[in-house]
């Protein structure tokens, strides 16, 4: 769940961190060396600009479409094209969200199903249906997919388009669980004021969990869609990508609001560790951190906004521009 990479503010936020200072040793394959498959490239669409770095000096600008088109009203840009298939053959799973029934999440590739509260798909334009959420009451605003049981993710990747209806700390994508001695939590969500941070729960050397926070250095807007891929193991280890852009906050901290305010201290992308010692299932919408393992409550930081064309990859993956 949390590591001592945050600096936790709220009562409730200071007793979950307590629980996850495991001192149990990490599993035989954590420790075995990675293999060395390279990178795949995912550069197959056009979404926007490339560098988000500041124009004028100060804070990152808010990163949004080349043509400044307003979104309809699911979310996904017009300017924005929807993914053209995955290279290398190495995507596992992928939600399109464009076939399922009422509480469905079909994977159309790999057979790892999941399920979400009837009337949550959309119509999102561009690239069809996605699941809409309105911020309110988590334990319904939320899809999950189970733990695939049949793929290790030593190294891998996931990637999707997101829209926010206004700009605060959501839950994008989550595997994570509270007082657990797993390494491989994993949680992507936006900060107070829109970056797009990612927290990787890792095995300290003495045993204690730990976390490994990337931030985006742009922010995000209320109403536009962007597209967000993290990779991790192979050749560049943890990275986070913001329409293309691996810019980071590599020091310094963002609020993040997951049952209380928080510091997420930022750190460099590169760390080497995967996500094959996590057993929880994938949360879309929601911050899992706080839900008992085996659980479905606990949810919390709800989105407000919508989630479309979510896919998963066996491989790391290069989400940069050119």
């Amino acid at each position: 769940m949390c590591g001592n990479g945050v600096l936790v503010l709220g009562a409730l936020l200071l007793s979950g961190c307590g629980l996850l200072l495991d001192t149990s040793p990490r599993p035989d394959q954590y420790d075995a060396a990675p293999r060395d498959t390279g990178v795949v490239d995912a550069r197959a669409f056009d979404i926007g600009p490339r560098d988000t770095a500041p124009s004028d000096g100060g804070a990152p600008d808010a990163v949004t479409p080349e043509d400044g088109a307003v979104p309809g009203d699911a979310g996904l840009d017009a300017s924005m094209s929807c993914p053209a298939g995955a290279a290398g053959g190495a995507l596992i799973a992928h939600y399109t969200f464009d076939a399922d029934g009422p509480t469905e999440v079909l994977d159309s590739v790999g057979g790892h199903h999941g399920t979400v509260a009837e009337g949550r798909h959309c119509e999102s334009g561009r690239c069809d249906t996605a699941l809409c959420f309105d911020g309110t009451d988590p334990d319904v605003n939320h899809a999950v997919i189970p733990n695939f049981d049949d793929v290790s993710l030593r190294e891998g990747a996931v990637e999707f388009f997101a829209r926010v209806n206004r700009v605060g700390s959501f839950g994008l994508v989550s595997r994570d669980a509270l007082g657990t001695t797993q390494p491989g939590h994993l949680t992507i969500m936006t900060s107070t004021d829109g970056h797009v941070v990612a927290r990787l729960q890792v095995m300290g050397a003495a045993g204690p969990a730990d976390s490994k926070w990337l931030c985006s250095e742009a922010t995000v807007a209320a109403g536009r869609p962007f597209h967000v891929g993290l990779s991790w193991g192979g050749a560049g280890g943890l990275r986070l990508f913001l329409n293309h852009s691996g810019r980071l906050m590599e020091s310094g901290f963002v609020v993040i609001d997951n049952g209380g305010a928080g510091n997420a201290l930022c750190g460099p992308a590169g760390q080497a560790d995967g996500v094959d010692g996590n057993s929880e299932p994938w949360y879309l919408g929601v911050y899992s951190g706080f839900r008992s393992s085996g659980m479905s409550n606990g949810l919390l930081a709800p989105l407000d906004g919508a989630i479309d064309e979510v896919r998963i990859y066996g491989t790391a993956m290069d989400f940069s521009g050119p």
